[in-house]
């Protein structure tokens, strides 16, 4: 990711050196324990090193907390802070990016929370400096998310984004929001339901907290879903993905039987169908078999997933696709399935029709023959034709 075009736009580095001098000599706070606790230690004098809880932000051990892990509201001196910028610094000059990377993930996880906006004026000074600064950008959200998410957030309302790109945006939000819908998605749900945006008709954090909420609890989140009436294909295809994953394809599919069709919303039902089916186009005979067992459902009639899985059906079976596609009964099956036998075979495609002619929708089969004969030989179509026994069929075609 080339950084300056995708976070920010081309700013003098003047501004980028005021923001992250008042960063550093000002302190930035988002955290809720007063400065006189210390991240990175617990008791005065206990000697020990502290140690970060990267679930709730809280700490263990003593001693004095070296620069960047102080308690949250404590404000660096200016001699810490400028240590704490130029050991940042020395790690974005690694040339080798799998060191710098190793180097820079080691200090977020030793740096308090409540340091990290100075991590993000850094970030924002290297990126000014022309280099890459995508995967520190990354990295620092997910940290930042796994540890105290409400403050990340907090922060992220609050700062001002001017002269950023909106992917970088939207990249710390996402990474913060699916962190925390995995390892609390009860508060992040609460967090999404209270936000004025989601409020007033915003759905752009729905997606993310189901992706992160699927990761750990899909039943819920699509329960979740159910109630709000907020799911798109998005969403559906991710619990589907959860779900195969956990439980296999059989229990997807128990899953799916076990919705209460009272209960669960139509659009709902729909969205998880073809999310299923959509899953399934890699093994078209699946496939194939779901929405034969679904075909009562509203989606199925002109449904593109039907077209594409006649389609790969006949590539590799065209006798057992065109077979399924006349017991389903639905037009766009048959139409697939026979034009992809003709595209491959067309000698085989017809002979087979001959031989079936009182097969669910012969005519059909018979006429897709005969057009597509007629488009590369006519005189061929019509000996064709002619050779069909069936009376009624064959004069069909002949008047074609």
């Amino acid at each position: 990711m080339k950084t300056p075009s995708k976070f920010f736009s081309v700013r003098s580095l003047g501004f980028g050196a005021v923001a992250l001098g008042l960063s550093f000599f000002c302190g930035l706070s988002l955290g809720r324990r007063t400065g006189a606790e210390e991240i990175a230690g617990g008791e005065s004098g206990s000697g020990r090193p502290g140690m970060v809880d990267r679930k709730n932000g809280r700490t263990g051990g003593g001693g004095d907390a070296p620069a960047g892990r102080r308690g949250k509201g404590a404000t660096l001196s200016v001699k810490e802070s400028k240590d704490f910028a130029q050991s940042v610094r020395s790690i974005f000059r690694e040339n080798v990016k799998a060191r710098r990377i190793a180097q820079f993930e080691k200090l977020v996880e030793r740096t308090g929370v409540e340091h990290l906006p100075e991590l993000i004026a850094l970030i924002r000074e290297n990126d000014l400096r022309g280099n890459d600064s995508g995967d520190e950008w990354s990295r620092l959200w997910n940290s930042w998310g796994e540890r105290d998410p409400q403050a990340a957030m907090d922060f992220f309302k609050t700062y001002d984004w001017t002269g950023w790109n909106d992917a970088a945006q939207a990249e710390a939000r996402t990474r913060v929001l699916t962190n925390w819908a995995q390892a609390d998605p009860e508060n992040a749900r609460r967090f999404v339901e209270a936000d004025a945006d989601f409020v007033n008709g915003d759905r752009s954090m729905v997606y993310t907290l189901v992706d992160g909420w699927a990761n750990v609890a899909p039943e819920a989140a699509a329960e979740w879903l159910f109630k709000n009436g907020l799911g798109m294909s998005g969403e559906y295809e991710r619990i589907v993905d959860a779900l195969n994953r956990n439980r296999g394809r059989e229990g997807l599919d128990a899953w799916f039987s076990k919705l209460d069709e009272a209960q669960v919303p139509a659009k709902d039902r729909a969205g998880f169908s073809q999310a299923i089916a959509r899953k399934l186009e890699s093994s078209p005979e699946k496939a194939a078999e779901w929405v034969e067992a679904n075909l009562n459902e509203p989606w199925v009639e002109g449904s593109e997933i039907v077209r594409n899985t006649a389609r790969a059906f006949a590539q590799r079976d065209p006798k057992g696709a065109v077979e399924w596609a006349g017991r389903t009964g639905l037009e766009q099956a048959t139409i697939a399935a026979v034009a992809t036998w003709c595209e491959q075979d067309v000698s085989a495609a017809g002979q087979w029709v001959k031989e079936n002619a009182n097969s669910p929708r012969s005519h059909l089969s018979a006429s897709l023959v005969m057009s597509y004969l007629r488009h590369t030989d006519p005189a061929a179509a019509r000996q064709w034709a002619e050779s069909i026994s069936d009376p009624a069929l064959r004069e069909s075609l002949l008047d074609f």
